[in-house]
């Protein structure tokens, strides 16, 4: 299964990511893995190129300066893996490109390519702008019962009206129906995946806790894009395993 192998792959690419604010020399071993994602599962490498993208875009608007040292690796390592997407992608892997990129954005390729460069541009013109024009200093806060109880609570509401629209409805982001008595048994589990919620708070203060957290971000931002559209590729639950990683972490 491709989707297996690719899932681990992109897992080590976001760790080596990682790795990099420790030794630049991590970037060695990152690209070597994301050659060996990028021709293994197209998903996988969306979902380890669109969320870093993300991070690196929020972290710099959290920051009054640019990062001295991930700045430039980051350019590198983001256009490095952008390129190699889309040489893999366009260049030889032709049903790939004229079949599933079309289904899955309506779109030629070519359109998908120019857009993504446009708003690779546009957020290093909103970044650049932030830097010399606002000046303020983004302070997380600092976890208290009663926040923790109201994301909870907000975690558990939303998953709740998920679980309710699929037994009356639908599968959010389907058009597959469920027998409402075969809800009941995704309850323990969706519950408990409420709590991984808990973890924003304490995980702004942890190391790296900011950069999971924009990934969980990141991650959930495309689940809602696949509901919304409905879109045959990024199907709601194939999306929903590539929640589950930085949610965990959480």
């Amino acid at each position: 299964m491709p989707e297996t192998l690719g899932d681990l792959l992109a897992a080590l690419c976001i760790l080596l990511y990682l790795k990099l604010y420790e030794n630049k020399w991590n970037m060695v071993p990152l690209v070597l893995a994301s050659l060996a994602l990028v021709p293994t599962h197209h998903l996988s490498a969306l979902f380890v190129f669109a969320p870093l993208l993300f991070i690196v875009i929020m972290r710099e608007l959290f920051r009054s300066t640019p990062h001295p040292v991930m700045g430039p690796l980051d350019i590198g390592y983001l256009g490095f893996m952008m390129g190699a997407n889309l040489v893999y992608w366009l260049g030889v892997a032709i049903p790939f490109r004229d079949q599933v990129m079309v289904d899955a954005f309506g779109v030629h390729p070519v359109f998908v390519a120019l857009g993504a460069m446009a708003v690779m541009f546009v957020a290093y013109l909103i970044i650049k702008y932030r830097h010399e024009k606002i000046k303020f200093r983004y302070e997380p806060k600092l976890p208290t019962m009663n926040r923790m109880f109201m994301f909870l609570g907000i975690a558990v509401s939303i998953i709740l009206a998920w679980l309710a629209f699929t037994a009356l409805v639908e599968a959010p982001g389907t058009n597959i129906t469920v027998a409402p008595e075969e809800v009941v048994y995704l309850l323990p589990v969706a519950l408990t995946f409420s709590i991984a919620i808990l973890g924003v708070s304490a995980g702004e203060f942890g190391r790296r806790g900011l950069i999971i957290w924009l990934w969980l971000a990141a991650v959930s931002l495309i689940l809602l894009v696949s509901i919304f559209t409905k879109n045959t590729v990024l199907v709601t639950y194939r999306v929903f395993e590539y929640v589950t990683l930085p949610a965990a972490l959480m």
